[in-house]
């Protein structure tokens, strides 16, 4: 369990770039949410299933609480506040870009993304993410035979639901 915690720990840290400031993107409102489905394999080889949801608790000019809840994963749900206005956050902090205009599955259809990979205290991660607009679609993470993916499964972001069609 605290390894699937720590990793959920990282992909929080990548996937707040779903839901940061960035000066371009639409505001979130109060209600907005984002869910992935969250699966892959332990150390041992044993199977992990769950989800992570983000939902906007409250959204104003001073800020806006973002609560992160993970199902499955045996994981205590966290509020988060941002300061001033937010929004769907760019590439911002997921690495270098490796590929741009790749097409990628989703539950939305075909998506144009771009790839971003990096390391993460010690995980292979690799970013899917839309630029128009900045949405992250799918999330790759590797640790030897460990393995953990999340894929957005659910939003109420007409945006990112429409936007990035390939």
């Amino acid at each position: 369990m605290a390894l699937i915690a720590a990793v959920v720990g990282v992909a929080v840290v990548i996937a707040v770039a779903a839901f940061v400031i960035f000066a371009n993107m639409p505001v979130l409102h109060t209600g907005d949410y984002v869910e992935y489905k969250v699966f892959g394999t332990d150390i041992n080889g044993n199977p992990i299933y769950g989800h992570m949801n983000m939902s906007v608790t409250s959204a104003g000019w001073n800020g806006c609480d973002i609560r992160y809840e993970y199902p499955g994963l045996g994981i205590s749900a966290v509020t988060k506040h941002f300061d001033g206005l937010v929004g769907l956050a760019g590439p911002f902090g997921l690495g270098n870009k490796t590929q741009s205009n790749t097409v990628l599955w989703t539950d939305f259809g075909n998506k144009k993304v771009d790839i971003y990979t990096m390391v993460e205290q010690g995980w292979n991660v690799t970013a899917y993410v839309g630029s128009n607009p900045s949405a992250l679609y799918k999330l790759e993470m590797r640790y030897g035979t460990a393995t953990m993916n999340f894929f957005i499964e659910q939003t109420n972001l007409h945006s990112v639901m429409t936007g990035n069609a390939a």
